[in-house]
């Protein structure tokens, strides 16, 4: 028996409303308990104890027996970037500006999930590898301008959609307001081809085909050693 315990009333709280309701049906199509809206206060090798997230301090407990905890922490920086001198916000991320500068440092520029960045048009951007690679064409145009002592272009960021795969061959997409929706092998599928199709060379993406296919056919491999013989 798997039992997940996630402190918001809802599974992937940062993503688009078609991906968190087919990935609670996958979790929950394959026995998994969900315990939303709880939050762990202690963890032991044999329980750990459990209280609803608005419950306040010193609330009763209800103790779950485990054999093994496991803990999926949330998205941070890189563990260096506390130590370098440079400001920071609450959640130890590089203060940028919206030309991805670094907040009083004007030759240095921060851009991915090591950063805090607010757009042009007052958007936050998130730290997921599509607006990392979107920072990544503004840093590169921004460093030259710097360079030559021209004007630097404010970050913009579109959002594109999401992909999220949610194993075994199956995954989900939601685009264009979710205007366009995909789930299961097919969105596997398109997930995989557009992430080869990003890497930045194309022996990258060779290699990352070859690893995918290698994966799959010892997949089907362990899955065939697995079916019972029907000739019995």
């Amino acid at each position: 028996q798997i039992t997940l315990v996630h402190r918001s009333e809802q599974l992937l709280p940062g993503a688009q409303p078609f991906s968190r309701d087919e990935a609670q049906r996958r979790l929950q199509s394959a026995g998994v308990e969900l315990r939303l809206g709880t939050r762990v206060v202690n963890v032991t090798p044999e329980a750990i104890s459990l209280v609803p997230t608005t419950a306040p301090d010193g609330a009763p407990v209800t103790e779950l027996p485990v054999d093994l905890t496991v803990w999926s922490a949330g998205m941070c920086p890189s563990s260096v970037v506390p130590g370098l001198p440079l400001p920071l916000d609450a959640r130890g991320r590089i203060l940028a500006d919206a030309t991805l500068r670094v907040r009083g440092h004007p030759r240095l520029f921060a851009l991915g999930d090591a950063a805090a960045v607010v757009d042009a048009r007052r958007v936050e951007a998130p730290p997921t590898a599509q607006a990392a690679m979107q920072q990544a064409d503004y840093v590169a145009w921004n460093v030259r301008a710097v360079v030559r002592g021209e004007a630097l272009l404010p970050f913009r960021y579109e959002n594109l959609g999401e992909m999220l795969s949610l194993g075994d061959q199956s995954a989900t997409i939601a685009a264009l307001a979710q205007a366009v929706r995909l789930n299961g092998p097919v969105a596997y599928a398109v997930r995989r081809a557009v992430y080869a199709a990003r890497m930045p060379t194309s022996t990258q993406a060779a290699k990352v085909g070859l690893s995918w296919a290698v994966d799959a056919a010892f997949g089907a491999m362990r899955k065939a050693a697995q079916l019972p013989d029907k000739r019995k």
